[in-house]
């Protein structure tokens, strides 16, 4: 199996229920609440295979880590989650490499199921 999965998201609720899903189907996952301890995770484990961030976070915005991640790890798949479907944020997100886009609430099984298209 592949390194953990980083789960960033400043909902706590959001985060054990991403955790389920991508445990229940055999990932493990170390998780964050905003943008700078989402990058600490990534420091910490470097290893990690895929990270599920929120577009809206708390002191370092999605945006700004997906890019800050893609500037030391270009390859390192980046799945942006949201409430809403702003076409702006999305072609920004999608620009900056962001691979996909989920909008909560969230299908846990085609979540799973494009976790393992981008970790395979």
């Amino acid at each position: 199996m592949c390194g953990p999965i980083l789960v960033v998201d400043d909902s706590a609720d959001t985060r054990a229920q991403l955790s389920q899903a991508l445990c229940g189907a055999g990932y493990t996952v170390v998780d964050a609440a905003d943008g700078p301890a989402g990058l600490a995770q990534l420091t910490a484990h470097d290893d990690v295979a895929l990270v599920l961030c929120d577009i809206d976070l708390p002191r370092m915005g999605g945006l700004e880590l997906l890019t800050q991640v893609h500037q030391t790890q270009a390859t390192l798949p980046v799945v942006m989650l949201t409430r809403g479907r702003d076409p702006t944020k999305v072609r920004h997100a999608r620009d900056a490499g962001a691979r996909g886009w989920f909008v909560k609430p969230f299908n846990p099984a085609l979540l799973v199921l494009a976790v393992q298209r981008l970790v395979a």
